[in-house]
């Protein structure tokens, strides 16, 4: 299991277990790139919270009934 290996590992290295798991994070994390978000990316993030506070969106529950209504059970 990875508890057992994590533990195993911990003791290998003479740390302690959140110790070693937050290394691991912190390896794991930087390893990933990251691209700079655009002005009209940030305007459509802007425009949908004000949408979303206006109360004019759609739930996930909303969008799967409308989309696939030929998947519910009859009576649904």
């Amino acid at each position: 299991m990875m508890v057992d290996k994590v533990a195993r590992a911990a003791e290998k290295e003479h740390r302690i277990r959140p110790e070693l798991v937050r290394q691991a994070h912190r390896l794991y994390l930087d390893g990933i790139p990251v691209a700079p978000i655009s002005t009209d990316e940030i305007a459509a993030m802007e425009r949908g919270s004000r949408e979303i506070r206006r109360g004019e969106h759609v739930t996930l529950k909303q969008l799967r009934h409308n989309v696939a209504p030929h998947r519910r059970p009859v009576g649904t």
